[in-house]
């Protein structure tokens, strides 16, 4: 989702109106590509947020309290330097190119009157902010040199140039002559690429959805349009040139697409949420993807972690299994000891093996046993002994740690399936704070200050009353099962698959079917099954269900349950 320069003109003046004359107060830079000048006025106060970053580059005014490191970073201390208590003076675009400039007036060394200008070049992964002092590049957030860059070089010392302009018709002020010209075009290509390779300042999601609307046809190629299309799509040209022109489109949501997207036009096709200003929508939409990408960049990192940690148990369980085996030879060395001291008589120092009938075997074979030729045949025999009990000491330990390993692969795979599902800062906080817990991961150096409530588990209701928990991570289904619940509740898991612990909560009363049916649809939805059709659901009285002594959050056993099949649903009235 790029910010066009038709948005950007529309987030130009919704600044402009509101920050001009304000002075700089503080200046922010929570992210590696991003700050946030603090401004105040007779107005108000306001957060102007800048961002560089290759998927959200944009600017508006924030009302997001976001966290911001300890250490403010080098770019960040400058900016300060150059914009303490400087005033904001004009915000700049030339025609409809996504850049916008920022000029506040400051004082410099001399105390002498200094321009200042902060340019916001929101080009996707090239996106950049620099600090511009009289023309000349002071620093930015992000340096290009020659080993970068043959064509722009953005580096301290050198004149800021403005992004070189593509060979295209700003709609601020085109002909009908050139919108006629490009819709003459009879090439076998579709038309929205016609129209964003001929003009400025229009993204191609904001053509299509104005070809829908028009034409009914989003991707209809030029070749295909008659003479009708073309009358159809140029009003719905001049209307959105002079919505562009005039800035007076409206702020809004578009949802359709795998995400959700700003306009400043809405369409009868488009499926639309109006917000009041431009800032407020940019920063809703962009909050939100910032916040899912934060999420699921951090789930994934950790999710990749435990999937190593997983891996490394099941080799050390592999390779514990053959140690295992060896030990199956302990027998061996116990009837090699026994025979040997029966027959201590027969054996003579200095001799490397001896032929021994096996007094346990009914037909009484011959054995053959390696002896040691330093020792006696008592120590031989004690040799075999020891062999015997390191073999049995060996044996408890490897099923402790094989068992061990399964519990705690178990334990994983269910967190893994718990961070897949995490669609909030403080699930993912929960999970995060008892991995740390339970040394999976290391400590956030952070950690100490980040103060979050306790995050409740999911709540829902039948339609006869029955309250229904589900738990969103391990420990919370540990509590749920074990503190919350009531010994006559009902509990209710997915069969053999990971998932959410849920509760019905029955207060004494026998649960109707359709409250039992509800809270196994929960269970399948909160597991890895939650997509799959027919899934089997165990539950079961709370009494009968047991956490093992020692065992990771969430483990239980379980007994006396009934099974339920269960294809889920996520409408439910």
């Amino acid at each position: 989702m790029a910010i066009d320069g038709a948005f950007l003109r529309h987030i130009k003046y919704d600044i402009k109106e509101k920050a001009i004359g304000c002075r700089v107060e503080k200046v922010y830079q929570p992210s590696k590509y991003e700050i946030i000048i603090g401004l105040r006025g007779l107005k108000g106060n306001y957060k102007l947020l800048i961002s560089s970053s290759g998927n959200s580059a944009r600017a508006h005014f924030t009302n997001h309290d976001i966290p911001n490191p300890q250490n403010p970073p080098m770019f960040c201390m400058l900016l300060r330097k150059k914009l303490y208590m400087a005033k904001f003076v004009d915000v700049r675009q030339d025609e409809l190119e996504r850049v916008l400039l920022f000029d506040f007036i400051a004082k410099n060394e001399l105390g002498d009157d200094t321009k200042i200008t902060i340019a916001s070049e929101i080009m996707g992964k090239y996106s950049n902010i620099i600090i511009i002092e009289n023309g000349v590049i002071v620093d930015a957030i992000k340096r290009v040199n020659s080993e970068m860059s043959t064509k722009r070089l953005i580096l301290p010392k050198i004149r800021y140039e403005v992004p070189p302009k593509q060979d295209k018709i700003c709609v601020l002020n085109c002909s009908e002559s050139d919108i006629s010209e490009a819709l003459n075009c009879k090439e076998d290509t579709q038309i929205y690429k016609i129209i964003n390779s001929r003009f400025q300042g229009l993204s191609c999601s904001l053509i299509k959805r104005m070809l829908k609307n028009t034409c009914g046809n989003e991707n209809i190629k030029a070749c295909d349009v008659t003479q009708g299309d073309v009358s159809k799509i140029k009003d719905g040209l001049f209307e959105l040139f002079d919505v562009i022109k005039n800035v007076n489109g409206t702020p809004v949501e578009i949802f359709g697409g795998s995400k959700s997207e700003v306009s400043f036009i809405a369409y009868e096709s488009d499926s639309v949420k109006t917000y009041q200003t431009f800032s407020d929508l940019t920063d809703k939409v962009y909050f939100e993807q910032d916040k899912n990408e934060r999420i699921n960049s951090k789930t994934g990192n950790i999710i990749k972690h435990l999937k190593r940690i997983v891996m490394k148990l099941k080799n050390k369980i592999e390779e514990q299994k053959k140690e295992l085996e060896m030990c199956s030879e302990k027998g061996t060395y116990k009837l090699y000891g026994d025979l040997i001291m029966s027959n201590l008589h027969l054996i003579n120092r200095g001799e490397s093996s001896i032929c021994l009938k096996n007094y346990y075997d009914e037909d009484l074979s011959e054995v053959t046993i390696k002896l040691d030729t330093y020792l006696t045949g008592s120590k031989n025999a004690q040799l075999y002994y020891k062999k015997y009990k390191k073999a049995c000491n060996a044996e408890k330990i490897l099923q402790d740690q094989i068992e061990k390993s399964h519990s705690d692969i178990e334990y994983l795979e269910s967190t893994i399936d718990f961070l897949s599902r995490a669609e909030t800062e403080q699930e993912l906080y929960e999970i995060e704070k008892e991995l740390e817990d339970n040394k999976y991961i290391k400590k956030a150096k952070n950690r100490s200050k980040i103060k979050m409530k306790p995050l409740k588990p999911l709540e829902y209701y039948s339609k006869d009353g029955f309250k229904i928990l589900v738990g969103r991570n391990s420990t919370q289904n540990d509590k749920l099962t074990t503190k919350i619940a009531s010994k006559k509740d009902i509990w209710f898991h997915v069969k053999d698959i990971h998932g959410a612990h849920v509760i019905l909560v029955t207060d004494g009363k026998k649960p109707s079917e359709e409250a039992i049916r509800l809270a196994a649809n929960f269970s399948v939805l909160n597991s890895k099954a939650c997509n799959s059709s027919n899934v089997a659901v165990d539950y079961t009285e709370i009494k009968n269900v047991k956490k093992p002594s020692g065992a990771r959050p969430g483990m239980v056993n379980y007994v006396n349950n009934k099974t339920i099949y269960v294809t889920p649903t996520k409408n439910i009235d």
